[in-house]
């Protein structure tokens, strides 16, 4: 009779040890898992944070690039008003008389 008590213990052992090992191996498939998930999401994040500053530099040129066109445009306007004002004096001129504005 102990030799069957002995045997079921030690069956009971041998299950129990299997039973941890393969609840064991589980943990590690899913710690495995959960680190390549870790891994996709990560390079998702970089992905999208190297998208956000490509974005950023080109509205930063946008920016610079609708300064320029806008002092161009300021310098346009203000050269065809000197133009007017030039072709005003030159007409006086050809008036002969020294009425300026």
């Amino acid at each position: 009779q102990s030799l069957a008590v002995m045997d079921r213990i030690g069956n009971d052992v041998i299950r129990g040890v299997q039973e941890a090992q393969d609840k064991l191996e589980e943990e590690s498939e899913q710690a495995h898992s959960a680190g390549d998930r870790m891994k996709h999401c990560l390079r998702q994040v970089q992905s999208e944070r190297d998208t956000a500053v490509r974005l950023l530099e080109a509205d930063q040129h946008m920016r610079i690039t609708t300064e320029k066109i806008q002092e161009r445009e300021e310098r346009k306007r203000v050269l065809q008003e000197l133009n007017c004002h030039l072709m005003e004096l030159r007409k006086m001129e050809e008036k002969g008389t020294d009425d300026i504005d």
